[in-house]
């Protein structure tokens, strides 16, 4: 059987945003969005919101303070040198919410991430409190990123031990200076103030985790999983009943709708929560 298709390309110079995502702020490295920038927190404020997205600079879009998500992801120097996405176990509602709250351990890979930032002469240790909203000893902070000693010393990653250097976005260290996405001198020098330090152009961004229903799809029957929906329950075979006919279709609970009785189909799917 002969069916249509289509080859398509990608310009390999685009920048390219997936569909789905938007970046909520991008840096470039300067002291712009160091960790103690009232951006972070902020669930109001924006800068230079009309700025490309895709371009060079120090933004933070009105996306950061309104898009719920459930995932993100952050690329370093250009769009196309990209972190490991990282995936939450719940939707966040906004931006302000996760870079404003507490620690979060979760959302950093220390090899991909030595890679990403293109770090050398580091002490190779596993990550000092890595994640989201770090405090580490010695002044050493990040709004997303861990901590680290001088390469001369013996790792310590306990969240209690010492701490010199760090790595991320967001950040501020003992010996150097606020960053917008980089890392700190001591992090790969034993030298204080020694110029090792890194700024680099970084762009953050998230998965949109609006639920929906696919189109074309009419959800005609939920289950919270109790015995509501169990296998002798009437609804499933009567063709007169409805139950909770009037609750969103998206609200976690039990309902047997209308069209459960009436819409003619082709093939039923389950759908988990949340929806796709």
């Amino acid at each position: 059987m002969s069916t249509q298709a289509w080859v398509l390309i990608r310009e390999s110079s685009a920048p390219f945003i997936p569909e789905g995502w938007s970046v909520v702020l991008k840096t470039d490295g300067d002291n712009t969005f160091e960790y103690d920038s009232e951006h972070w927190a902020s669930g109001t404020s924006t800068l230079n919101s009309h700025d490309d997205p895709t371009a060079p600079g120090n933004a933070k879009y009105a996306a950061y303070n309104v898009q719920n998500f459930d995932a993100i992801r952050a690329c370093i120097g250009t769009l196309d040198n990209c972190l490991p996405t990282h995936a939450f176990a719940q939707p966040i509602q906004n931006a302000a919410e996760l870079f404003g709250g507490p620690h979060r351990r979760e959302g950093v890979i220390e090899s991909t991430w030595i890679n990403g930032f293109g770090v050398t002469g580091h002490q190779d240790c596993a990550p000092q409190r890595p994640g989201f909203n770090t405090v580490c000893n010695g002044g050493n902070k990040a709004r997303w990123g861990f901590c680290n000693n001088l390469p001369s010393q013996e790792c310590q990653t306990a969240d209690e031990n010492d701490a010199d250097g760090v790595i991320g976005f967001g950040i501020t260290g003992q010996d150097c200076c606020p960053i917008g996405a980089g890392y700190t001198n001591y992090f790969v020098s034993d030298t204080p103030n020694d110029g090792h330090e890194s700024r680099q152009q970084a762009w953050i961004m998230v998965r949109h985790a609006t639920p929906k229903v696919p189109a074309g799809w009419t959800v005609v029957l939920k289950s919270n999983g109790d015995e509501t929906m169990q296998y002798s329950a009437p609804y499933w075979t009567d063709t007169t009943t409805v139950l909770n006919d009037d609750q969103d279709v998206l609200e976690i609970g039990n309902a047997k709708y209308s069209a459960y009785n009436t819409q003619v189909s082709e093939t039923p799917v389950s759908l988990s929560t949340p929806l796709p």
